[in-house]
């Protein structure tokens, strides 16, 4: 639950609730700092945060005589920071009134 992850399909993170809690106005509430504190420790030296983890796998099984491919053709981040975790992270950290940039 505390590893980012990106993209989340179905699944959820503790980046996702946040940005749940932020479009709700509830970021400045008390019980949010542990979970505002783990986002922000999360954070890159060059200022941008990082897929920890994958809810995919590029290696499918081929259940048929078909040829599958393991070729995804998105690039979903895994290499290097991910523009779409360190957007929401900064979301949440603006909404939250803490210092983001």
């Amino acid at each position: 639950m505390v590893k980012l992850h990106y993209p989340l399909y179905w699944h959820c993170d503790i980046l996702q609730e946040l940005i749940i809690l932020s479009r709700a106005g509830k970021l400045r509430d008390p019980r949010t700092k542990e979970a505002l504190d783990i986002v922000e420790k999360k954070r890159d030296p060059d200022g941008l945060w990082h897929a920890e983890d994958y809810y995919w796998n590029m290696k499918r099984k081929a259940r048929t005589k078909v040829k599958v491919s393991n070729v995804d053709v998105v690039d979903w981040g895994r290499k290097g920071p991910n523009e779409f975790i360190t957007l929401n992270a900064l979301r949440v950290l603006k909404s939250s009134g803490r210092k983001y940039l």
